[in-house]
């Protein structure tokens, strides 16, 4: 159960991340392009 747990919370925490990175970039590379 607990093992299950944790690898809930990483999926979780490199969904999130994942989002915040592409958003970062979506956000940053046009500033460096244009």
């Amino acid at each position: 159960m607990a093992g299950r747990n944790d690898r809930f919370v990483r999926i979780v925490i490199w969904v999130i991340v994942t989002m915040m990175v592409i958003t970062f970039a979506a956000t940053i590379l046009p500033a460096f392009s244009g």
